[in-house]
């Protein structure tokens, strides 16, 4: 199977190694949400690692006392 070469959506890297999201605009008629932003594999890392270290940030400012929602 020949995957198709698509721009990253966010660093606009040309690639075959990705896979396409939801783009999070509901189609009224049908309802579904189409999955047409392509995003490379870089960035799926990268996103993942901001994520982790986002919940580790979170979780050491809640021990001190200084979270953002408290």
């Amino acid at each position: 199977m020949k995957s198709e070469i698509k721009q990253c959506g966010l660093c606009a890297r040309w690639t075959h190694e990705g896979d396409d999201m939801p783009s999070g605009n509901r189609d009224p008629r049908t309802g579904e949400t189409p999955h047409d932003n392509f995003v490379c594999r870089r960035c799926q890392r990268e996103a993942r690692g901001f994520k982790l270290m986002g919940r580790a940030a979170e979780k050491f400012l809640r021990s001190r006392g200084l979270s953002r929602a408290a």
